[in-house]
């Protein structure tokens, strides 16, 4: 398995605005369109909670395309789930990349 990881910062490393939890007021459009086109493009995605609940709303769950979002309470989203479509984990990254 080819693992690539991909994540968005400022140029002087930060992953966040502050306390701005709406990554769409400070990410180039550019970003985003790259971002979504990874989504798209691969059969599976890990990302973190923050990622998935800044991006739910315009993920399009599809069969045979896996997202995994990385949370440490994985129950709060038993709701969300779809088995083999959306699941949630609180797998060290690693050990998930290796039951993969």
């Amino acid at each position: 398995m080819k693992v690539t990881m991909v994540m968005l910062s400022s140029a002087d490393g930060k992953t966040t605005k502050g306390d701005e939890s709406n990554i769409y007021t400070w990410t180039s459009v550019e970003d985003q369109k790259y971002f979504f086109s990874l989504i798209e493009k691969h059969n599976l995605i890990l990302m973190g909670r923050s990622t998935y609940e800044a991006v739910r709303s315009r993920i399009k769950l599809q069969k045979k395309k896996l997202r995994i979002v990385l949370t440490h309470n994985p129950k709060k989203y038993l709701k969300q789930s779809v088995k083999d479509i959306l699941e949630f984990t609180d797998e060290k990254p690693q050990d998930l990349i290796n039951r993969l």
